[in-house]
């Protein structure tokens, strides 16, 4: 597992996941190191912390803040689905 120290570029909650249980939660992040190690990149919620991860990746939105989130076992790539099980 790896932490990182992220923006948090959007999240919310997808009608069409599929890697979690209800509600799958994509959040979409940018690591702040330099070099980064991801920017942009779309990441969805650990099953069992999506309403969580849902707050806290709001409240930073809206706090200008950043997170620490740790990323976890990667799945499948493919266009527009997170590659990273993330947990905030």
């Amino acid at each position: 597992m790896a932490w990182y120290t992220c923006v948090v570029n959007n999240v919310g909650p997808a009608t069409d996941g599929t890697e979690t249980n209800d509600p799958v939660v994509y959040i979409n992040l940018t690591d702040t190191a330099n070099p980064a190690a991801f920017v942009g990149q779309w990441f969805y919620a650990a099953e069992g912390g999506q309403n969580q991860m849902l707050a806290v990746a709001l409240a930073a939105i809206n706090g200008g803040s950043t997170c620490r989130p740790v990323r976890t076992l990667p799945t499948r790539e493919a266009h527009r689905t997170p590659k990273s099980r993330v947990c905030i």
